[in-house]
């Protein structure tokens, strides 16, 4: 079961080509010896893969390659993307 501590919505920013999901549930997947997924962290690290969820249903939306590289909590590499994590702020239009 995937849950996470973050009350508010997310985006995850892949920014090698600008595709973006919004996300409830964010946690980071740590694979033991035999590439098995068995401990959920709220922090990325090296090897973890981010896993996130549309609802709070716990149903799996999407899973990154394994990180190579960290450059903040919340912005991190992985074998073939650039991702970022942001704050959801809905979109509005002025008229």
């Amino acid at each position: 079961m995937v849950t996470n501590e973050i009350k508010e919505v997310k985006i995850l920013h892949r920014l090698n080509d600008g595709f973006k999901i919004k996300v409830k549930n964010i946690k980071f997947l740590e694979y033991d010896k035999n590439n098995t997924g068995l401990t959920l962290h709220d922090k990325p690290d090296i090897g973890y893969s981010c896993l996130c969820n549309l609802d709070s249903n716990d149903n799996h939306l999407w899973q990154t390659s394994p990180i190579i590289k960290i450059l903040s909590d919340t912005e991190f590499k992985t074998l073939n993307s650039h991702y970022e994590i942001k704050n959801y702020e809905k979109e509005t239009t002025s008229k």
